[in-house]
């Protein structure tokens, strides 16, 4: 998992929950980054949405 310290931009945090997301293991829960960052931690959300969506169509999807 990544440390809250690594993410110092929006696109560090937005990829790293995008990459969360699509790991059927991991929980918006798992955010590492703190209240403290609002802007920070709204990214990494709004990626691991993303990244759960992609991962849900992909398993949705027949192979």
């Amino acid at each position: 998992m990544v440390d809250q310290s690594d993410l110092t931009t929006e696109e560090q945090a937005r990829a790293a929950g995008k990459a969360a997301g699509a790991q059927m293991g991991m929980h918006a829960i798992d955010c590492p980054i703190f209240h403290d960052r609002l802007d920070l931690r709204s990214a990494w959300m709004d990626g691991f949405s993303e990244g759960r969506v992609t991962q849900t169509r992909n398993s949705a999807t027949p192979g």
